[in-house]
């Protein structure tokens, strides 16, 4: 019987990657799509349900699984329009599947917001091999990576051994929840123009000086996460008093927000 006092939420979910990386075997039990939409229009369709009876959650991400043909990259600029999230994946043993992923950052840019993006690195090796994870995940060094993340401003990455449904189903539901907790406030011009306050004033990280990208500070303002509002209260109420900015001045103190590097370096993120 289900539960009446939990609260649903459908997300859709916008995935790409090249169809060998493993990104079909992650899918497979969940497709439920006709066959006729791969071919017609170069989409699979398939849906995961999961309950999180801790904050009430009823959640069912709606999967879209976008096909890698040049064909139809037109119709992917419409689908990807009200998506919640979008998942990336690569495969550790071929560097260049990560590499293909850079062509749909271009579409992704036709959505008025930041969706957060998400990457999951498919590791693959023999059943035989002892070595097994770790050395096989040397094959792409975690720069190289780290460097594609930070580029990109992916919103979480992920490691996942080709077939281990336990954890597959763990990334699902970690990713359906980090969506719940950063769905954005109203897109509309008075919020736009608070981001662009924010990023006249904190343009700069004020650790390493560097110039923070718009579409970040954008990400930070919409946010709903219960410990990124009231940082970005705080933030509202530094440049709206005069007193705190001379202060700043007068002891040359550095506030802002720091850049996605600095983040990671520091918090471990």
């Amino acid at each position: 019987m289900p539960n009446i006092y939990l609260e649903r939420y459908n997300f859709k979910i916008i995935v790409c990657g090249n169809d060998s990386c493993g990104k079909t075997e992650f899918l497979k039990d969940i497709y439920a799509f006709n066959e006729k939409y791969k071919t017609s229009v170069g989409i699979n369709l398939g849906m995961y349900k999961f309950e999180n009876c801790l904050n009430n959650l009823d959640i069912h991400l709606i999967i879209w699984d976008l096909s890698n043909e040049e064909r139809f990259y037109g119709l992917h600029r419409a689908f990807i329009l009200g998506c919640s999230g979008i998942i990336l994946f690569f495969n550790n043993n071929d560097l260049i599947t990560l590499y293909e992923l850079e062509k749909w950052f271009e579409i992704f840019e036709t959505n008025p917001f930041t969706i957060p993006i998400f990457l999951i690195n498919v590791i693959e090796y023999e059943e035989d091999n002892d070595k097994s994870f770790h050395q096989n995940y040397d094959k792409l060094t975690q720069n190289v990576v780290q460097k594609f993340i930070l580029n990109y401003g992916i919103y979480k990455y992920f490691k996942w051994k080709l077939d281990d449904k336990v954890h597959k189903y763990e990334i699902l539901e970690t990713l359906g929840l980090e969506i719940y907790n950063n769905m954005p406030l109203k897109y509309n011009e008075e919020n736009e123009r608070l981001v662009d306050v924010l990023f006249e004033n904190f343009k700069y990280c004020p650790i390493c000086g560097a110039e923070n990208h718009k579409n970040y500070i954008r990400k930070f303002y919409y946010s709903k996460n219960p410990l990124i509002i009231p940082l970005k209260e705080q933030l509202f109420d530094l440049i709206s008093s005069e007193y705190y900015i001379k202060l700043l001045d007068k002891y040359d103190i550095s506030i802002g927000i720091p850049c996605c590097k600095c983040y990671n370096y520091y918090f471990g993120i």
